[in-house]
C-alpha cells in the first residue's frame, strides 16, 4: 500500500483486512500509547498481562521496574521491551507479550489490537507507514516524530467493590476477606504485597497503589499531553480517585478539554454530578459500564451493589447527560454469567435507551473474556455445561433476538453504513432510521450522523446487523469450546463455597443448572 492511497479505505474492515493480510501482529499501541497500570508500573500494554513472562512490565536498561513515580515518560517510550515488540511487529513477527490479542484475533473476536488499529486509522489518520516512518531499525522510537495520542491510566486500586473475578490487586475492598479467609498477602504479577492488620482493618504495609498522589506523574503528563487526542481511565473505580478531578479541571483550564475525548471503565454505583459537570467541557466522554448480570446476578457477581442503583444510574445517565456522552456495556464474560448476560442484552433492547445501545464497534455491548482466574474462565465449564450454554444461546436467537430482527422494516439501514460520503445528504433517510433501532432524532442530524459514522462500524441491512450478532454470539461459544480447562472446575467449587460463606451468600440459589451438576458430581 503506497502512502498515496493508505488513507483511501472505505469502510474500515477493509483496511484492516489489508493491515491483517500483510501483517497481522502490527498494532499502533506501542508507538502512539503510554499505559500505567494501576500498582504505578509502565506497561507495553495492560493487555500484555496475560503474557506469563513479562506481564508487559516495562524495565529499563538496569532491569528496574519503570514507575511512574520514579522514571519519565521519554526513558519510558524507548524502554527495552517496547523496542523490542515495535521491531518484530514491523517484521511480522507476533510478540509473546500480545497473547491475549492473538488468542482473541484467532477466534475472530474484536481483540484491543484490532479496535485500536481501526480506530488509530479513523480518528487519527496514524497507520503502520506513520509507525514505520518515526522508527529507527532497532525498535527505538523517534519521539518528536511520534507524540503520544493516547493515555490508558489505572488510577490505583481504590473501590467500592469487590467482584467475585477480583482480589485485592485490583480492589481495596478486597483487603479483609482475602486477609481473613485466604492470605496475609497478594501478588500484583512479579510484586509481593503483604497485609496487616491495624484496629482490626487489613491494609498493605506498603502502599504501592497511591503512586497518583505523588507529583512527579502529573509534572510529566501536563508536559507530554500535548498532541493527545484521548485518555482511558479505570482503576479501582476512578470516579472515586481524587487525582482525576484534578486532572480534568487542568485540561479544562488549558483550553484542549474540547478537542479531547476520554474513555472511562466504572461500575455505575455512583455518578458524581461533579464528575458530569467536567465531562460536560470534553469533545466525547464514553462511558465504559462493567455490567454482567440483571437484577441478583449482578448483585451476586459485583459485590455489594444493588441492581435496583445501578438501573435507576443508566436510566438517568441516558436521559440526563449532554449528546457528548454515551455509555455503553462492557461485560466480562466468566462461568458466572456464561448464560445470564442473554438476559443483560434482553434488558438492552427491552428497555430502549437512546444511549446506552450504542457500543464501540459493537452490537449492543462490548466484551471481554476472562482468562484468569482460571477456575472463573468459561473454558473451565465441564463439557455437560458446556453443552447448556451452547443450547441456551441457541435457544436465546431462534426465541429473541431473530424475531425482534425479523420485526425490523424490511429495507432498515443501521446507523453507521460507510458507504455514504460526508457530502452526502441524509435528511430523505431519516425517517428510515428513526423506525428502526432506538434511535432518537438529535442523533441524525448531519453533524451528528457524521460523528457517529467515523465511530462505528456496522452497517447495511437488517439481515447484516443479524449477522453481526451471530458473528459475536459463536465468537464467545468458540472461545468456550476452544480449550478444556475443566481442571479447574474443582477449584470454582471450593472458591465460592468461601466466598458464599463469608459474605452469607449461596451460589445454588442463582444458578440451578451448575448447582445441580455439583451436586451430582461432589456429593
Amino acid at each position: 500500500m503506497s502512502f498515496k492511497d493508505r488513507h483511501n479505505y472505505r469502510p474500515v474492515d477493509l483496511y484492516y483486512q489489508h493491515i491483517n493480510k500483510s501483517n497481522n501482529s502490527w498494532c499502533p499501541l506501542p508507538w502512539a500509547q503510554v499505559a500505567v497500570h494501576n500498582s504505578g508500573e509502565y506497561r507495553s500494554c495492560i493487555q500484555a498481562r496475560s503474557c506469563k513472562k513479562t506481564k508487559g512490565i516495562l524495565k529499563d536498561e538496569n532491569n528496574k521496574i519503570m514507575r511512574a513515580d520514579t522514571h519519565s515518560i521519554e526513558d519510558v517510550r524507548n524502554a527495552p521491551l517496547l523496542k523490542e515488540v515495535r521491531k518484530d511487529m514491523l517484521d511480522s513477527k507476533r510478540h509473546s507479550m500480545c497473547i491475549r490479542c492473538n488468542e482473541e484475533d484467532d477466534a475472530k473476536m474484536n481483540s484491543r489490537r484490532r479496535n485500536a488499529i481501526r480506530e488509530y486509522y479513523l480518528k487519527y489518520s496514524y497507520d503502520m507507514f506513520d509507525a514505520e516512518s518515526s522508527t529507527n531499525s532497532d525498535g527505538t522510537l523517534i519521539t518528536d516524530k511520534a507524540p503520544i495520542l493516547e493515555w490508558d491510566i489505572r488510577l490505583g486500586n481504590l473501590c467500592n467493590l469487590r467482584c467475585r473475578m477480583c482480589n485485592p490487586s485490583e480492589s481495596t475492598q478486597w483487603y479483609d476477606e482475602w486477609f481473613d479467609t485466604m492470605f496475609s498477602g497478594f501478588k500484583t504479577d512479579f510484586t509481593r504485597v503483604e497485609l496487616i492488620k491495624d484496629r482490626g482493618k487489613a491494609q498493605p504495609k506498603d502502599d504501592i497503589y497511591g503512586w497518583y498522589a505523588k507529583a512527579n506523574f502529573f509534572d510529566q503528563f501536563d508536559n507530554s499531553s500535548i498532541g493527545t487526542k484521548k485518555i482511558y481511565f479505570s482503576g479501582g473505580e476512578p470516579t472515586l480517585v481524587e487525582n482525576m478531578y484534578d486532572m480534568l479541571q487542568k485540561l479544562i483550564d488549558s483550553g484542549i478539554a474540547k478537542d479531547m475525548e476520554l474513555e472511562y471503565n466504572i461500575n455505575l454505583t455512583n455518578i458524581p454530578r461533579r464528575a458530569i459537570n467536567l465531562w460536560h467541557e470534553f469533545k466525547k466522554v464514553q462511558l465504559g459500564c462493567s455490567i454482567d448480570g440483571v437484577g441478583k446476578i449482578n448483585d451476586y457477581i459485583r459485590y455489594p451493589s444493588k441492581w435496583n442503583k445501578i438501573d435507576e444510574n443508566i436510566k438517568w445517565l441516558d436521559t440526563n447527560t449532554k449528546s457528548n456522552i454515551v455509555l455503553f456495556n462492557t461485560f466480562t464474560w466468566q462461568i458466572l454469567n456464561a448464560v445470564e448476560v442473554l438476559d443483560l442484552v434482553k434488558y438492552q433492547i427491552e428497555n430502549n435507551f437512546t444511549k446506552f445501545n450504542f457500543a464501540v464497534n459493537s452490537v449492543f455491548f462490548s466484551m471481554h473474556f476472562l482468562h484468569s482466574p482460571d477456575y472463573l474462565n468459561v473454558k473451565a465449564l465441564p463439557r455437560e455445561l458446556k453443552e447448556y450454554v451452547q443450547h441456551e444461546f441457541d435457544k436465546f436467537d431462534n426465541e429473541f433476538f431473530k424475531p425482534w430482527v425479523d420485526n425490523l422494516p424490511d429495507d432498515a439501514k443501521i446507523l453507521g453504513h460507510r458507504f455514504k460520503q460526508k457530502d452526502d445528504d441524509i435528511e430523505p433517510e431519516i425517517p428510515i432510521f428513526q423506525e428502526m433501532l432506538p434511535l432518537p432524532k438529535k442523533y441524525l442530524t448531519k453533524d451528528k450522523f457524521n460523528e457517529q459514522n467515523e465511530s462505528y462500524d456496522w452497517y447495511g441491512t437488517k439481515r447484516k446487523f443479524y449477522y453481526k450478532w451471530k458473528d459475536k454470539m459463536q465468537s464467545m461459544l468458540d472461545f468456550m469450546w476452544s480449550e478444556d480447562k475443566s481442571e479447574h472446575f474443582d477449584e470454582f467449587v471450593e472458591r465460592m463455597k468461601i466466598q458464599d460463606k463469608y459474605r452469607n451468600e449461596k451460589l445454588e440459589d442463582l444458578y440451578p443448572q451448575i448447582s445441580n451438576y455439583i451436586r451430582k458430581k461432589y456429593q
